[in-house]
């Protein structure tokens, strides 16, 4: 978790946020192994912001499955508390709807 932090740290002095975003995305990782949910989730959605701003649509996956993931491992209704508790509103529209596809994917594997 620190070599992600401090590789955050500069790239984001340096204004590269398009790489820290992968960064975050990482950081989202060691926080789902380490199941803290609220962190993890915090990350994800941040590494997505940024992909979806720089229009990377192949890198907006990889945080959509990380939220799937989380999805899948503590179900539906701790999953939209959560993301409540993280980010103030709910989980709706297409952003919900690619988080649960990407949890079923996980189910068909």
């Amino acid at each position: 978790k620190a070599y992600y932090l401090k590789a955050l740290k500069i790239r984001e002095d340096a204004g590269d946020f398009y790489r820290a975003a992968s960064d975050y995305h990482n950081l989202g990782v060691v926080a789902e192994e380490k199941r803290e949910f609220e962190e993890a989730i915090s990350y994800f959605v941040k590494a997505l912001r940024i992909f979806v701003d720089k229009e990377d649509f192949y890198k907006v996956g990889y945080p959509i499955r990380g939220l799937g993931r989380i999805l899948k491992q503590i179900g539906e209704s701790q999953f939209d508390t959560v993301w409540r508790e993280v980010r103030g509103f709910d989980c709706t529209g297409d952003l919900r709807e690619a988080i649960w596809a990407a949890r079923d994917e996980l189910d068909s594997e």
